[in-house]
């Protein structure tokens, strides 16, 4: 459905999208490793299976192996089934974590807060878990405590999987999730909630959201300008990040600072050259001295001693 390399179907399946009146950003694209876009993209699988489903046997233009396997897919219960689960673990769990704890700077919570929110929520997952078998029906609210509403997603919570793998693989990825919570947030049950570590807490982050984005700019920059230096594209994310122009624009003495500034770069970028002229100088140095060591040795083998060996002449009376 995506293309890399000349793989997949782009225009037939955008066509696919206009005319069953779906957004064209319905599969969205992370720079990064956001466990929730994958539990998103199941949702939407779900909720659309049965239309792309009926693209990929019929409208697909692409014969490659990339469609035969997403047929294979599509067509197995198993698949659907882990689909299905996926998607509840996205309403019931990742969705409402985001929301939670992804924030702007005006609307943090405060860190140990944070941690009394998932400490309540690893207690709910553990009381799930526990259960003989788990249905679809526990499924009531999030494990943060908020109604849900199963009129939005009707062909998530619609009861067409077999009841037995449903449970047994729901219970498993639940004693995963436990287990990565117990681990990850280990230290915090040892740590007293006190006024003086809520002091120290006050300005960290309940998320690397920032980090990542700055991550996605960067990746992002240097595939639309491959001969960009580190240095330039590195002052390119800071100047967005950062609100430089906006603060440059605004400022007095606009020019004064811009002549500054350029004469500043050109500064740090003839050090930088001549840091990687020198630092060539050297390796090129010790390549030098390597060869030459190797060139001795070698000679030292050729110029040794061998003992000869007598041989009697041969003769053929």
């Amino acid at each position: 459905m995506r293309f890399k390399d000349n793989k997949g179907d782009p225009h037939g399946f955008r066509v696919f999208l206009s005319d069953h009146k779906l957004p064209q950003s319905l599969i969205i694209r992370y720079r990064g490793n956001r466990l929730h876009v994958l539990f998103k993209l199941a949702a939407v699988y779900v909720t659309h299976f049965e239309a792309i489903n009926l693209y990929l046997t019929t409208r697909c233009l692409n014969n490659s192996t990339l469609k035969t396997g997403l047929i294979a897919d599509f067509s197995h219960p198993v698949a659907y089934l882990e689909l299905k689960i996926l998607a509840i673990l996205g309403k019931v769990l990742t969705g409402p974590w985001m929301k939670h704890f992804y924030r702007g700077k005006n609307e943090q919570m405060h860190h140990m807060d944070a941690f009394n929110e998932v400490n309540m929520c690893s207690v709910k997952v553990e009381a799930l878990m526990a259960k003989d078998e788990i249905k679809l029906s526990d499924f009531t609210e999030d494990f943060f405590g908020e109604k849900l509403d199963h009129s939005e997603d009707p062909l998530i919570w619609k009861d067409d999987v077999d009841g037995n793998q449903f449970s047994m693989t729901m219970k498993a990825l639940l004693k995963a999730v436990f287990a990565v919570i117990q681990r990850q947030y280990k230290n915090y049950y040892n740590m007293e909630d006190t006024a003086e570590r809520r002091q120290i807490l006050e300005s960290a982050r309940t998320h690397n959201i920032d980090s990542e984005e700055v991550m996605g700019m960067f990746s992002a920059n240097i595939a639309r300008a491959p001969r960009a230096t580190l240095l330039f594209v590195s002052s390119k994310i800071r100047s967005k990040k950062n609100d430089t122009l906006k603060f440059i624009e605004s400022h007095p003495d606009k020019a004064n600072i811009i002549k500054k500034s350029v004469s500043l770069a050109a500064h740090l970028k003839r050090k930088t050259q001549k840091s990687i002229e020198d630092l060539q100088k050297e390796l090129s140095c010790r390549i030098a001295n390597k060869m030459q060591k190797k060139e001795q040795t070698e000679r030292r083998k050729i110029q040794r001693p061998r003992p000869f060996i007598v041989c009697k002449s041969l003769s053929l009376s």
